[in-house]
């Protein structure tokens, strides 16, 4: 009888016997000719045709493969790391690294235990959120009660009057009427006291005669610009003695944010209604078809009003240049949109017409077909002129509004949004689970299980 082995065929493993009971005999049929093969060092693995090809699932490369399949897997929520089916995947691949599978350990904490919000992006403040803000402000400020010495806020306003380059009265009426009257101290001591909330009066009024563009008022407004400035440095300074009662700190930081948010949201109003203007114009010609150009229009327009343009920062005012001169794509555009009819009417019918017949003479029907379509891409150019244009101004406005207190409060307190898991952050909650309860180690007599390790520890 030949040996069994003679075939160099490897041998079907078979399990092994249970205790207190003969192995099975061995059968021929146990030998196969030829047996698929996954090599436990190299990444090779042989089919079972014999051919043999790269494996990455197989060899010393296999822990690190299932490794990040498992981590796509539980990313994309194919695989659920709290199943019964996750655990054992992550448990198995943690032994076939070397890691820990008890919670926290190996794959670390810190990771699991990663925040499950994040900070929201920035979006800058609402108009109606600036006013608002503004209003707050303001009204918050009586119950302050902060107090001046009538003689301070005298000095104050002699000293602006006093100045060689301030405007004499005659010239400069309006204002020199305010700061008389806040020199005018009663000599019976009647008016003890000058709140806050009237020195604000006074310079709410230079501020009205300051912004004051008509013929005839440049020195008035000069000079009210002046005393605006002196009141302010008064309000965040004030002099030894100045203060009879209330925070004069905090108040001032509070008019001063007040005011921050209040013209940030005169601003954006100006841009706003620039956006509104330019809207009902293009719908009022051409059916809002060129609002872009409407919108360009619109915004050199206040680029040439210094009274309008007062307030804006450099890069705003840059900004808003940019919405007047274009970009190379926007002026692209809007050439192909002009030129193709893209603002309808009887342009774009022309332009129809002479494409149809361009076409035809050049490639027949096909040609005519694909003139007809002109006035279509001229259309399409135009958008998107239109869409960059009045997106540019958008742009602006909330540069505007992102310069404000309330946009500061905002960027120091972002709000939370829920936290997606990072790829780092999956695999660490795959490899981290809790490991299966062991199986309990097998007893004599006890039902034979292959997978429960023997009495005394394994072998």
């Amino acid at each position: 009888m030949a040996d069994a082995w003679d075939n160099d065929a490897p041998a079907t493993p078979t399990a092994p016997a249970q205790p207190g009971t003969a192995a099975p005999a061995w059968s021929p049929t146990d030998v196969a000719a030829e047996q698929p093969y996954s090599g436990s060092i190299l990444p090779f693995s042989r089919d079972a045709s014999g051919n043999v090809s790269f494996d990455p699932s197989a060899g010393i490369l296999a822990p690190f493969y299932k490794g990040t399949k498992l981590t796509q897997d539980v990313a994309e929520g194919r695989v659920d790391p709290t199943s019964p089916a996750g655990v054992a995947a992550s448990t198995g691949v943690a032994a076939a690294l070397g890691l820990s599978a008890a919670p926290g350990i190996g794959a670390g904490e810190g990771i699991l235990a990663a925040p499950a919000f994040k900070d929201a992006p920035f979006v800058p403040p609402s108009t109606e959120a600036l006013q608002s803000a503004a209003s707050a402000g303001y009204k918050s400020l009586p119950a302050m009660g902060v107090d001046y010495a009538p003689s301070h806020v005298a000095d104050l306003a002699a000293q602006v009057q006093a100045d060689p380059s301030f405007p004499i009265q005659e010239i400069a009426p309006q204002t020199h009427a305010i700061l008389n009257k806040l020199q005018a101290v009663p000599p019976d001591g009647s008016n003890p006291s000058v709140p806050l909330t009237s020195l604000e009066s006074a310079r709410q009024m230079l501020g009205q005669i300051a912004h004051d563009y008509s013929p005839g008022q440049g020195q008035d407004s000069h000079a009210a610009g002046v005393a605006q400035k002196a009141i302010d440095g008064f309000v965040a300074k004030p002099p030894d003695g100045a203060v009879l009662s209330g925070d004069a700190t905090t108040a001032a930081q509070t008019l001063q944010d007040a005011r921050a948010n209040q013209a940030a949201a005169f601003r954006s109003d100006r841009i706003n209604g620039i956006a509104n203007k330019a809207d009902l114009a293009a719908a009022a010609s051409n059916s809002g078809a060129n609002i872009g150009n409407a919108t360009r229009q619109r915004v050199a327009a206040l680029l040439g009003n210094d009274k309008l343009t007062a307030g804006f920062s450099d890069d705003e005012i840059q900004g808003l240049k940019d919405v007047v001169h274009g970009t190379p794509t926007t002026n692209a555009a809007r050439a192909i949109g002009n030129l193709l009819g893209g603002g309808g009417g009887m342009h774009a019918a022309n332009t129809g017409v002479m494409g149809a017949i361009a076409g035809y003479e050049t490639a027949g029907v096909p040609g005519a077909a694909a003139g007809l379509m002109a006035p279509a891409v001229g259309y399409g150019a135009k958008s998107l002129d239109n869409t960059l244009s009045t997106g540019a101004l958008s742009g602006v406005d909330a540069a505007v509004r992102g310069r404000s207190p309330v946009a500061d409060a905002l960027r120091a307190n972002p709000s939370q949004v829920p936290q997606s898991l990072t790829r780092s952050q999956a695999i660490a909650k795959a490899l981290a689970m809790q490991a299966p309860a062991a199986a309990p180690a097998w007893q004599p007599g006890q039902e034979w299980n292959p997978a429960a390790p023997m009495a005394g520890g394994s072998i």
